[in-house]
């Protein structure tokens, strides 16, 4: 099925369920898994693999009212913002701001942390993050990197994106960058991009589009039913 010109019918980007779900997680030992789970990021730990649908992210991006990143389904409005972000993955909501910390030096920092000379791809990250002999340190690193470019904050590069390597210099302050507020941002940046621009890929979490929505939408249901039952008890 062909789309409209100017637009696609099924936006993409380096969103790769799979690949983080059983190339990655399923992979890493338990050193590594303790490693993770101790800087606060273990709940990226218990995602399986489960496929986010490229038909229904577009269908929930083409709902999104993007003058207030609310979705609008069925007269139902759903707030998209970094609250919601962070009830849905438990990642941090509150502390220093990952994008407006970005600098011209931040990427070269980066690199001088995990002693490479130049910016590995993210296969790169992940291969030596599953096979690789890392400090505990860089174990956080690699795995932060490859939850960031394939599942968190994917985009249509094979190379991480340097606005979040900054947060990822000192590791013994990860937990305190805004994590939530990241993704949100740049989740809705990808979907009013998509809508606007009518851009061919939509990145961001799409798994959290997918199952958020549901989620919400059989919560306010089960609301509704629940009041209406109550009332004709009285």
């Amino acid at each position: 099925m062909s789309g409209a010109a100017g637009t696609s019918e099924r936006p993409g980007s380096r969103f790769n369920s799979k690949y983080f779900g059983e190339k990655i997680i399923a992979k890493l030992d338990e050193r590594k898994k303790k490693i993770i789970r101790h800087h606060g990021f273990g709940i990226l730990l218990e995602y399986d693999g489960c496929s986010a649908p490229r038909g229904f992210v577009q269908w929930i991006a083409d709902q999104v009212d993007v003058s207030c990143s609310d979705i609008v389904v069925g007269g139902k409005v759903i707030p998209l913002d970094p609250l919601s972000v962070h009830l849905f993955l438990g990642l941090p909501n509150d502390g220093e701001d990952i994008k407006e910390n970005y600098t011209e030096s931040t990427k070269s920092n980066f690199l001088s942390a995990i002693k490479e000379p130049s910016l590995p791809t993210i296969k790169t990250f992940g291969d030596k993050l599953v096979g690789g002999t890392l400090s505990d340190d860089d174990v956080l690193r690699y795995f932060m990197v490859v939850a960031l470019s394939t599942f968190l904050c994917a985009n249509s590069s094979t190379y991480p994106s340097p606005q979040y390597l900054g947060a990822l210099i000192d590791v013994s302050k990860v937990k305190e960058w805004n994590w939530s507020k990241f993704i949100y941002d740049w989740m809705f940046s990808s979907i009013t991009n998509y809508r606007k621009k009518h851009r061919s890929t939509i990145g961001g979490c799409r798994y959290f589009l997918a199952v958020s929505v549901p989620i919400f939408v059989f919560f306010f249901s089960f609301i509704q039913l629940s009041v209406f039952w109550l009332c004709s008890m009285f």
